[in-house]
């Protein structure tokens, strides 16, 4: 229970009614009793006799009309409606019930040996699990319960500061005086009105055993919220229910037998009300609360239902009592409710504890938010903070405009400002954001930046985003943190984009209270998307941030920066069509204005150097001088990282020089024929290289072509252990470089360029003569291909992490002993040695075989504690077919490598989650004659261990993959050949990684089970159809796009259009509907003039032509773009078991039930080949992309493969010992 709960419960106990006529006090003055309180000033009223012939002589007032000589009810009459009540709720609620009496069966455990004390108990457990041993005979049952009954009383009477209550330890931490005697009033009734009516134990015997917990204030107050305080305090008027209200001369047995099942229901009411009341004090107090949210047990509807119940038997009563027995009745109603006032009254103490306990609850609603965040890609950190801003009174037209468009309500939600490298994008984003940051309209902020671990993903862009937009609106925070509820930051991070963005962003903007939206929008800034290595992502993204124009609360915005490349411009190319997205090209925009602002930058700098350095000379530079700085920097476009480096070259504060000299210097370097590269980074070299002998110059070239040509950035430390370069010589040269290079002040930093322009410079092609310091990139990859063998055949070895356990898996691995035993120069090398091998262009050298032969599994172990197996995959096939283009390539080393990549695809499943396994299942499980097996037998873990009945070589079967729950139905490769999608009768799709057998993803969403699954053309998407009618677009990271809906039947074929813009689908409805594919919408129904019942479905690659197996055995072939009929094709009367259209459109092949399969010309309707092999019916049927082969599958659980030109049989397939064969599909390289 929540405290405001409790809250509610002191107020209403304290407040509730309690004052009744004077003339009904009186007539109940006999019955009360004092109890004194701790300050001796109120007493508390029972209304409870000390025995029961108190109750008698109360029934035996002089206006009771009972007759003489006539007996009361029997107390086995009373207890036989308590029975057929609680037999009536365990018909009703038997699960509720039984828990009940399993737990009331611990206390006769704890009965049976006398252990009522303080013990060590365990955690809580499931009531499902312990046994019932409440008897169901009724007298034995009885005498369990009484003593159970009788423990709970005596317990109450206890004052440990630990109970044992139901098996589990409880600690009482403050037992006040007034919750004390609170509980010593029910143990008073409770225990009179078991004496009464020993069958009500049934009722209280939980009750009795959970009063020591009732001591506790909050406890308390928790049974009074939920009216348990009200039910108790009426224990004596439920038990003489029976006697009281029916007058004892009545003999109507009707109205008797009506008025015993109206009690009946009552009792029934009061027992499920005491047993969830016991049960709920039973639960741990976190699931209590969020019983309580979701409100699984309605405590104020049970309570209204039996006070409704009390008032249909009083009504009844009145119809049939004296008013003798109606003024008995109303003395005990009036007790009661004295009793309850007295109950408030007494707990009301305990306000002042449960004030404390709200304090900590507004603490526990402060806590932190637990998200993956990228800090250093947020607008407020310290690289955004402390990198430039646009000079005062330059890009004004640009801010202005980006301004205009935030502050529109109604436009474009994206804007997108392009440019080439060095136009100031960045700088104007930082800009922006401090303009609209003292606005109070900046809500979040993410900058990437290439190479830099964390700023270079998606993987945390919403979260940092989220966290930002929490700080800057308390209201969102508490959306937020419901939203994460139950959630940590590793869970978020492992989601899909669509799943964070709905959790972090969509789900609490969408719960924000109504607001005022005639304010101005607010506005988030994401920069640099073309450093993001990730743009697969970037299509999903801009579609998920376009969606904020629909939120009702607030109004959004989102600044995006980035160069023009194709993939970016692809994802914004449907936005700025519909007019979702609005773009500026910055180097063609206000040309005149740039330059304008390049002269200002430049008179602004030039005044800020001259009066640092203390430069004498007035005007500095001279007019001259700036009119052809300024030519420089804007011919033939402006550049304004041109006017930046200049300035950084004449003045760096970290190694003072004239500035007077280097700007000299600078311009007599710089000439006019030469391009705007070369006069911005050449004076910057010929400075720091020009005074050293040639073989330090190219010492030092070789140094910057290696740190330009990395694939990832390396800290100082790492590059030189890597280049085996003396650090304290690398530290030289760098500060000489810092015009051109970002170079933090940590050691363990990466450096970085400081703009990607310098690298274009050295790597520049032409005349090597006109350039001395171009790098050549063929040679510099070589050195760095050499340097990362070396490093790997020095640092590499088995169990190099020390593990010794060849079970455990990756995660159970510290990642701060791989960190340690890995550092980040051979991790570098193990990651990265192939990319330069292939760049280098050349044959390669002793040391590459040399290292391939001895260290292959221990770079396999390596790759897989770094959780990048698939890299080592790709990798492995870019070496394969390197050595194959050089003849000098020992042909022994070719096979090696060849059966390397069988391995790794074979067995990449099992050492990506065991590092170990490398030396266990891959040695021991390999064919006997392969090459790997074979080489590196001696490095197997353990060394006694040998298997028998291994295969002796390699065969077709590749991987088995498991995980459904139900047959598979479809199976699909992506066109990279990098995915493979299965979809089953479990409803469900599954992504495996093609190559290593991973289990990537779980699409889970459909109704029923799936049919048919593909691929988009850039294998970015997967479209599943289903037999629940509809069909689901998936992004690859498992984030659900868009559902179809429109078809009325199971859905039999998707496809998408070659450009990826659309999909068709087709259904036993006998309609194909064409899809905008990224918006779900319908744009056409092409056909639906087909009057058979259409069994299967073929849509060929093209979307042109679509094929239908319909119910009469023929084969329809219709022309979709013009929903014309175009020919038909006979099976021979044999049912269709699978079609196919062959990817350049020539054939399609059918499999049949007479175990054949059937080739047809779509050109002229012939068939052209009948194939024969199979033995049972054919199932699926496949093409390979090059239309050169076909695959069959079949019931008799066999794959075979089929030349599509001659028709001969090509290759049988033979693995599927355990069931039939639903589904084909040939890989995008044809390679599986």
């Amino acid at each position: 229970m929540g405290f405001s709960k409790i809250v509610k419960w002191w107020k209403r106990l304290r407040h509730g009614s309690s004052n009744t006529s004077k003339s009904h006090t009186d007539n109940a003055q006999s019955l009360q009793t004092t109890v004194p309180l701790d300050n001796g000033s109120s007493s508390l009223s029972s209304g409870i006799p000390n025995s029961p012939s108190s109750a008698d002589q109360q029934t035996s007032q002089p206006n009771s009309c009972a007759h003489e000589g006539t007996e009361p009810p029997s107390s086995k009459a009373t207890s036989l409606l308590w029975t057929r009540a609680y037999e009536a709720l365990r018909d009703k609620e038997m699960q509720l019930v039984v828990q009940y009496e399993k737990l009331l069966s611990r206390e006769l455990d704890e009965h049976a040996t006398g252990n009522v004390g303080l013990q060590d108990t365990p955690p809580q457990e499931d009531l499902d699990h312990l046994e019932n041993r409440i008897d169901t005979n009724h007298d034995r049952r009885q005498a369990q319960l009484k003593a159970i009954t009788d423990q709970g009383l005596r317990r109450a009477d206890e004052k440990h500061a630990n109970y044992t209550i139901f098996g589990h330890n409880f600690a009482v931490k403050d037992q006040v005086a007034k919750t004390a005697q609170f509980i010593q009033a029910i143990k008073g009734l409770i225990d009179e009105a078991v004496k009464v009516s020993p069958e009500a134990s049934l009722a209280w015997a939980g009750v009795c055993v959970l009063l020591p917990v009732l001591t506790n204030p909050s406890a308390a107050e928790e049974a009074n919220s939920c009216g348990l305080s009200y039910v108790t305090s009426r224990i004596r008027y439920y038990v003489e229910l029976e006697r009281l209200l029916w007058p004892e001369a009545l003999c109507n047995l009707d109205l008797k037998t009506e008025f015993d099942d109206h009690i009946v229901d009552l009792y029934q009411h009061i027992l499920e009300f005491q047993i969830k009341s016991v049960l709920r004090f039973y639960r741990k107090w976190l699931a209590n609360l969020g019983r309580d949210v979701i409100r699984h047990d309605d405590w104020e509807g049970m309570v209204s239902k039996i006070k409704e119940l009390e008032q249909i038997v009083r009504e009844e009563s009145s119809t049939a009592n004296t008013i003798a027995a109606r003024r008995a009745l109303e003395a005990i109603g009036e007790v009661a409710e004295q009793q309850y006032g007295s109950m408030k009254s007494m707990i009301s103490v305990a306000e002042q504890q449960l004030a404390e306990q709200r304090r900590t609850n507004r603490i526990l609603e402060d806590r932190p938010i637990d998200l993956p965040v990228v800090n250093e890609a947020r607008y407020d950190s310290v690289d955004v903070q402390d990198s430039p801003r646009c000079e005062n009174d330059t890009r004004v037209r640009i801010l202005e405009t980006i301004t205009q468009w935030a502050d529109e309500g109604s436009g474009e939600p994206l804007f997108w400002l392009v440019g080439p490298a060095g136009t100031g994008k960045s700088t104007i984003a930082r800009t922006v954001a401090d303009y609209f940051a003292k606005k109070k309209r900046l809500v979040g902020g993410y900058f990437f930046k290439r190479g830099e671990q964390g700023r270079n993903d998606t993987s945390r862009l919403f979260p940092t985003l989220a966290m930002q937009l929490a700080e800057e609106s308390p209201p969102f925070r508490g959306c937020l943190q419901k939203s994460l509820y139950g959630l940590d930051g590793d869970a978020v991070e492992k989601k899909s984009l669509k799943f964070q963005f709905d959790k972090v962003l969509w789900q609490p903007l969408a719960d924000l209270p109504p607001a005022d939206t005639s304010g101005l929008p607010r506005l988030f800034i994401i920069d640099a998307l073309d450093e993001c290595e990730r743009l697969e992502h970037l299509s999903q993204i801009l579609a998920l941030l376009s969606k904020l124009r629909d939120l009702p609360s607030i109004q959004l915005r989102v600044l995006f920066t980035s160069r023009s490349a194709p993939k970016i411009i692809d994802a914004f190319e449907s936005l700025l069509r519909d007019k979702t997205a609005r773009s500026f090209e910055l180097h063609l925009e206000f040309p005149e204005d740039a330059k304008a602002d390049i002269r200002n930058f430049l008179s602004t700098r030039f005044a800020d150097i001259r009066r640092k350095r203390s430069v004498q000379q007035n005007p500095w530079p001279t007019a001259e001088d700036l009119d052809c700085l300024v030519r420089l920097a804007t011919s033939p476009e402006p550049l304004f990282i041109y006017a930046a480096t200049l300035c950084r070259f004449v003045y760096d504060e970290r190694r003072p020089s004239n500035p007077k000299k280097q700007l000299k210097l600078w311009l007599e370097q710089c000439e006019d024929n030469k391009s705007q590269l070369h006069q911005i980074y050449a004076p910057i070299l010929s400075q720091i290289l020009q005074d050293n002998d040639e073989a330090e110059f190219y010492r030092q070239l070789k140094f910057l072509g290696a740190l330009i040509l990395l694939a990832t950035p390396l800290p100082a430390v790492s590059l030189a252990a890597l280049l085996g370069i003396d650090l304290d010589d690398v530290n030289w040269w760098l500060q000489e470089l810092h015009a051109v290079l970002n170079i933090p002040s940590e050691p363990h930093s990466p450096i970085r360029l400081l703009h990607k322009s310098f690298s274009d410079f050295l790597l520049s092609p032409g005349d090597s003569n006109a350039n001395i310091y171009r790098v050549d990139a063929a040679e510099t990859h070589t050195l760095l291909a050499a340097k990362c063998i070396q490093r790997m055949t020095s640092g590499l070895k088995q169990d190099i992490c020390g593990i010794r356990k060849l079970d455990a898996t990756r995660d159970d691995i510290d990642k701060n002993d791989i960190s340690r035993c890995i550092s980040v120069d051979l991790e570098y090398a193990c990651l990265h040695w192939v990319y330069h091998l292939q760049g280098s262009e050349r044959s390669f050298e002793n040391d590459t075989y040399t290292f391939f032969y001895e260290h292959f599994l221990h770079w396999l172990e390596v790759l897989s504690l770094l959780q990048r197996l698939p890299d080592g995959v790709t990798a492995v096939r870019g070496f394969l077919e390197m050595i194959k283009r050089f003849p000098s390539t020992p042909l022994e080393f070719v096979d090696l490598v060849e059966d390397a990549s069988r391995v790794i695809s074979s067995f990449g499943s099992v050492i990506d989650r065991t590092p170990l396994q490398t030396y266990g299942t891959l040695l021991f499980f390999s064919p006997i004659t392969s090459k790997v097996r074979q080489k590196f037998w001696s490095q197997r873990m353990p060394r006694p261990g040998r298997i028998q009945g291994i295969k002796p070589g390699w065969d077709a079967h590749l991987q088995t993959l498991r995980g459904h729950s139900g047959c598979v139905f479809a199976v699909a490769f992506s066109p990279d050949s990098q995915l493979l999608a299965s979809a089953s009768r479990g409803q469900t799709i599954i992504l495996w990684n093609a190559t290593t057998g991973t289990h990537l993803q779980t699409l889970e969403g459909h109704g029923n089970i799936v049919d048919v699954v593909t691929f988009s053309p850039n294998s970015q998407f997967l479209a599943s159809g289903s037999r629940d009618k509809t069909v689901r677009i998936w992004g690859v990271d498992g984030a659900h796009q868009q559902t179809l809906v429109g078809h009325d039947s199971s859905i039999a074929a998707v496809s998408f259009s070659p450009d990826g813009q659309f999909l068709t689908s087709a259904s036993h409805d006998r309609m194909v509907l064409l899809w905008n594919a990224k918006t779900g919408v319908l744009v056409k129904k092409i056909i639906n003039s087909c009057e058979s019942w259409v069994r299967r479905v073929a849509l060929s690659a093209d979307s042109q032509l679509i094929a239908l197996a319909v119910s009469d055995n023929t084969i329809q072939i219709w022309n979709l773009a013009t929903s014309s009929y175009k020919i038909m094709l006979k099976s021979h009367d044999k049912s269709i078991g699978a079609i196919t259209f062959s990817p350049d459109n020539r054939f399609v092949a059918l499999g049949l039930s007479d175990h054949t399969v059937r080739l047809w010309s779509v050109a002229n309707g012939e068939q052209k080949y009948l194939l024969k092999g199979h033995n049972s019916w054919v199932k699926a049927v496949a093409f390979s992309p090059d239309s050169q082969l076909l695959a069959s599958a079949s019931i008799d659980r066999t794959v075979r493969l089929w030349n599509v030109t001659t028709g001969a049989h090509h290759n049988i397939l033979k693995n599927h010992h355990d069931s039939l064969v639903n589904a084909v599909a040939f890989s995008g390289t044809a390679s599986f």
